[in-house]
């Protein structure tokens, strides 16, 4: 009989001559060098501290950057938070209603071919588990959506992986549990978020129709619609929920309101002034937040030289000067605004 190892991660009987556990991926034993052969290049890890991003602190309101000894935003009278250069960019440059439409545009995911069902989960949270202890063993599976999973039973996740996979992994996740449906109720807005992450739009629904007055359901629902190409519904289902009694909070509902209107004008399918009338409700609830006037100018922008959009930049660059110093699109449109273009 063969001598065996045995791996120390997942306790597999191996072969004595086996170098890596096929299960797990970990290293059972060093193999010894071949004549001609060269180890592998050894690399100084502290050279990752050279390509570390700047750490930058700013407003998470109106994205005014400030010194490091700074703990709140005077004029905003909110903390500041701590991120990198490139998030700030990031943040200053962005174009809401343009990346709201690109993601809306990619309804759900892209999976491999030829894969097999192997397990069905009663909630997200187990399904997630599940994923991560098919990637400790080193497989790849994919939770599916509403192009390749059967409409029922409602409420189940349904787990993928390719099909000269699906023995091991049906093996793998035999003992995992698979949850329970008041795990979802429990949890109904991080649950809908996960949802809509997988492509799963009728579970969004569902969920969000058993707690109607739910804003954040509400929100994620709003976002589904978007994605089956229903901009007005997506803006009446976050109109539909009662006003929220804190103003930021109402600010946030506008602003989406305002964000699925305008995509709805973009498409052709709404009026402009609905949107703005939104974008300025929210404005009056929470003036100093960037994001308002972002979306307003390039809401203006697309009415094609609308006679408020140099006044609306030049209230964007009041707010956060910043906004106008990384280059980009507003930069872009205030130098056209300056020579009459």
């Amino acid at each position: 009989m063969a001598a065996m190892q045995r791996c120390p991660k997942c306790h597999a009987d191996l072969h004595e001559s086996a170098v890596r556990c096929p299960l797990c991926g970990t290293t059972v034993r060093v193999a010894a060098l071949q004549p001609g052969e060269r180890p592998a290049p050894i690399l100084d890890t502290e050279l990752a501290l050279f390509e570390r991003d700047e750490r930058v602190v700013h407003c998470a309101s109106c994205l005014r950057e400030s010194r490091e000894d700074v703990r709140r935003c005077k004029p905003c009278a909110q903390a500041l938070v701590r991120s990198t250069r490139t998030v700030l960019t990031a943040l200053l440059r962005r174009r809401l209603i343009t990346e709201l439409g690109a993601a809306a545009s990619v309804a759900l995911p892209l999976l491999p071919s030829l894969l097999q069902r192997v397990a069905e989960f009663e909630s997200p949270f187990a399904a997630e588990h599940a994923l991560h202890e098919l990637t400790t063993f080193g497989l790849d599976g994919f939770c599916g959506h509403d192009g390749i999973d059967p409409p029922l039973p409602v409420g189940r996740t349904h787990l993928w992986v390719r099909s000269s996979d699906a023995l091991t992994a049906r093996y793998l996740l035999g003992r995992v549990p698979r949850g329970s449906a008041a795990e979802e109720t429990a949890r109904a807005p991080e649950a809908a978020r996960w949802w809509l992450s997988r492509g799963k739009l009728r579970e969004v629904l569902r969920l969000a129709e058993t707690q109607p007055d739910n804003a954040a359901l509400a929100l994620c629902a709003a976002t589904a619609l978007l994605r089956l190409g229903r901009p007005l519904e997506a803006e009446r289902r976050v109109l539909a929920v009662q006003p929220c009694a804190q103003s930021e909070l109402e600010a946030t509902r506008r602003i989406a309101a305002g964000l699925f209107a305008a995509l709805a004008f973009k498409r052709g399918q709404g009026s402009m002034d609905a949107a703005l009338s939104h974008l300025q409700a929210a404005a009056l609830l929470a003036p100093r937040r960037v994001e308002i006037a972002q979306a307003t100018v390039e809401l203006l922008d697309e009415g094609h030289g609308h006679s408020d959009l140099r006044e609306a930049l030049r209230r964007l660059q009041t707010l956060c000067p910043g906004v106008l110093g990384v280059g980009g699109y507003y930069a872009d449109l205030a130098a056209r605004c300056a020579i009459g273009k």
